[in-house]
C-alpha cells in the first residue's frame, strides 16, 4: 500500500538551505499556521511580537527578528501562514459549531489557540507575493 506523502517545495531565486522541519510542527504547516522560530531570550524583553511570514522570504525575517531585538530590544516570534483558506475554514467552522451548540464548550479556532501565549500580536508582516495579502 502507498504512503501518503506532502512535499513542501519551494522555487525562488534566492540560493539558501531551508532549514528542517522541526517535529512539532507538522500539524501547524497542515492546519495553516506555525510558529517557526520562537523569539530568543523572550521572559527577558519587556516588549514582545510577532513577524509574520508568507512566501520564500525566510531569511529576511530571520533578520527582522534579529534587527527587532538587537537594536529595539523587542523579542520577535516567528510566525508562518501557509493558508488563509484552512485558517478561515477552520474559525468559520468553530463559529457556526458554537452558535449551534450554545449550551456546550465552545470551539476554539486554531490560530486562537497558536496566539493564546503571545502576548504581542501586530507585528512587521512580510511576503515577497506581489499582490495584496489580509492582515
Amino acid at each position: 500500500m502507498a504512503k501518503a506523502c506532502l512535499y513542501y517545495i519551494t522555487v525562488m531565486n534566492e540560493p539558501y538551505a531551508m532549514p528542517a522541519m522541526r517535529g512539532d510542527v507538522k500539524d501547524g504547516i497542515l492546519r495553516g499556521m506555525y510558529r517557526f522560530r520562537p523569539a530568543a531570550n523572550a521572559k527577558a524583553k519587556p516588549a514582545r511580537t510577532i513577524v509574520w511570514k508568507w512566501a520564500a522570504i525566510l531569511n529576511e525575517v530571520l533578520r527582522a527578528q534579529e534587527i527587532l531585538e538587537s537594536k529595539y530590544g523587542v523579542a520577535a516570534d516567528g510566525v508562518e501562514r501557509d493558508s488563509y483558506k484552512e485558517l478561515y475554514n477552520d474559525g468559520i467552522e468553530s463559529e457556526r459549531w458554537n452558535r449551534l451548540h450554545p449550551g456546550e464548550k465552545a470551539r476554539v479556532p486554531y490560530v486562537t489557540k497558536c496566539l493564546a501565549d503571545a502576548p504581542g500580536r501586530a507585528g512587521p508582516r512580510l511576503s515577497d507575493y506581489l499582490k495584496t495579502l489580509p492582515i
